[in-house]
Order: C-alpha cells, then structure tokens, then sequence
C-alpha cells in the first residue's frame, strides 16, 4: 500500500518541521504502508531536502495553479492521497483510522472536524459552523482520496478557482462521490492544524472550545517542536 501527502508550503519552516515529524511518526508506526510525501514550495527547498522530501517549486501566486500543480505532479504515485497542509499534524491513531476506512475501499475519506494548536494551546472545532455556507460539510484538510477517484476526475480539481474561492469547487465536484465516508474524529485522534502569529489570517480562540495543553495529547516530539514555535 502506497500513501502520498501532497502538500503546499511558502516559509514557515518551523511550522514546517512539525508537519516533518509527524510524517515520521507515521511512517514508524506503519512500516508496512509506504509513506511518501510530495511538496510544491515557492524558494522551500532546502527545508524539504533536510526531510528527505521531493520536492518541486511554483509560484505562490495564484493558489489554485499551485495546489492543482501540486495535484498533477502526484499524478499515479500512490493507491491513496491525503491532503494536508504544510502546517498539518495527523496522529497515528487517526491514521490507523484512515487504514482501516481505506481497506473497506472508500474512494473519499474526510473529517468534519480538527484541533487546533495556538500559543501553546489545544483547541477542538466541531467544523463548519451553523452561520457557514459549508455546514454540513467534511473539512479540505485531511481529505484522502484514491488513486482511482482522481483518474475519474482527470487529476483535475483545482480549475475555476481563482472564481470561487481555493476549495469551494473542489467540493462541488467531490460530493457527488457516492463511496465516501465522513466522520468525526474527535474521540479516535487528533487532526492538528498548527496556528502561529504567521498564519494568513488571525486564529480567534474564542470560536473554538479550549481542550488544555499539548503533552497530554500528542506525541512528545512533536509537543517539543511546537514549543520551539
């Protein structure tokens, strides 16, 4: 079984190296599952080749060409494909989780809900909210998809993008799948997203449910990195 992480990054390298060790740390987890990951960077080379990651550079600019970029470069690398982002954490429990969904031959596996880390704090999101257009509605991150899927689809997703917003299309495309599982993650692992004073945009702790500190969630290595942050 092949599994690749494409992923997207510009910078961050620290928040980079969390992203590393938590790939690592699935990869010791499942020897039996072959683990890769792909990166499309703008100028993050040296960083990727410190992980032994390939790596393949673009513009930063527009997201979509990066991300649909980052989609074709992946092109028949793998049985699966699970998206995270450069600043992404999945534990190996969670991940174990997707195994199993995976031996059951869904062809799109996706959460409803993640965690989040910011200032040394954890914090849980149910999803989309009740207010959000997108209630209801699985997460981009940690979305996997099958190799067979994305032949379906031509290893096109990201093609109107610059229209409609970064994933608002890719979902009008992907929720016609009918072999899909979406779930809620909370009580079998953590999905981390990891928000730093460099995010985009600001991270607002008040919209999210307070869960306590990292150590007694995650993994250690990854608890010291974030601490670094």
């Amino acid at each position: 079984m092949k599994i690749l992480i494409p992923t997207i990054m510009y910078g961050r390298h620290r928040t980079f190296n969390v992203f590393a060790q938590g790939v690592k740390n699935l990869q010791e987890a499942y020897p039996e599952v072959e683990i890769n990951v792909l990166v499309v960077g703008t100028g993050d080379k040296k960083i990727a080749d410190k992980h032994g990651f390939e790596y393949h550079d673009y513009p930063n600019q527009p997201l979509s060409e990066k991300a649909q970029h980052r989609l074709e470069l992946s092109k028949n690398k793998a049985h699966y494909y699970l998206f995270l982002g450069s600043d992404d954490v999945m534990d190996v429990k969670l991940f174990g989780y997707y195994l199993e969904r995976i031996k059951q031959a869904y062809d799109f596996i996706a959460p409803y809900d993640i965690h989040y880390w910011s200032r040394g704090i954890l914090y849980y999101s149910s999803g989309y909210k009740r207010d959000n257009p997108r209630f209801k509605e699985p997460l981009a991150v940690g979305r996997c998809l099958s190799n067979k899927l994305l032949n379906d689809f031509n290893w096109e997703l990201w093609t109107t993008e610059r229209r409609i917003g970064l994933d608002a299309g890719v979902w009008k495309k992907l929720k016609k799948v009918k072999n899909s599982h979406f779930f809620k993650s909370k009580t079998i692992g953590i999905l981390l997203d990891v928000k730093t004073k460099d995010n985009l945009s600001k991270f607002d702790r008040k919209l999210h449910t307070r869960i306590g500190f990292p150590k007694d969630y995650l993994n250690e290595n990854i608890t010291l990195l974030l601490n670094e942050l």
